[in-house]
């Protein structure tokens, strides 16, 4: 039975170097997906709150055809106080931002709403039978007042991240990627 509660697709890739040197280091891909998903969870919930809060996700690690391309594809159930596509756009640019060297530029990750969460468990889940559950956040508490409060502390952070000097370049082209990302999920993922 498919767990349907989720409304984000993504896929993090690294560039060919990395994702070829990747593929053999299971501890360094733990390192950088924990990494990544605190610091997401950092800017959305703030720093106190993350050890009891976090993104819903369900993570599946993938290596390609010729187990040489590693890369990560999770669904995302998107916080109550969030737009969907804003958390598609700062998933996109904290991977860029926070793994720069290492990171695919945010046009090569595809970060989109869900359409068929059935397909995309599928897809998921094609070259292995199972979710990564040390990676997963398969439960998270949703617990979290859509007060106007925390609605504007968690816009404040998401605003200070994104205006950072280094950041706007990476949060712009995550922006110009979004739309083409949508297009190519509804006429490949979702048929």
């Amino acid at each position: 039975m498919t767990d349907n509660d989720y409304d984000i697709f993504v896929t993090l890739k690294f560039t060919s170097h990395y994702s070829s040197k990747l593929a053999n280091d299971e501890i360094q891909r733990q390192k950088i997906y924990r990494s990544y998903w605190q610091k997401v969870n950092d800017i959305i919930y703030g720093k106190r709150n993350t050890a009891h809060k976090g993104l819903k996700t369900e993570q599946v690690q993938h290596f390609g055809e010729y187990d040489s391309n590693a890369h990560l594809h999770a669904r995302v159930k998107c916080p109550s106080f969030m737009d969907t596509e804003v958390l598609c756009i700062l998933l996109n640019t904290v991977w860029k931002a926070k793994f720069y060297e290492k990171a695919s530029s945010p046009k090569y990750n595809h970060i989109t709403p869900i359409i068929d969460n059935d397909r995309v468990y599928g897809y998921n889940t094609r070259q292995q039978n199972e979710v990564d559950v040390t990676l997963s956040n398969l439960q998270t508490d949703d617990t979290i007042e859509n007060t106007e409060a925390k609605n504007t502390k968690a816009q404040q952070r998401l605003l200070r991240f994104f205006n950072t000097p280094h950041i706007q370049p990476i949060f712009n082209k995550a922006c110009m990627s979004y739309p083409k990302h949508v297009q190519y999920s509804k006429i490949h993922l979702h048929k």
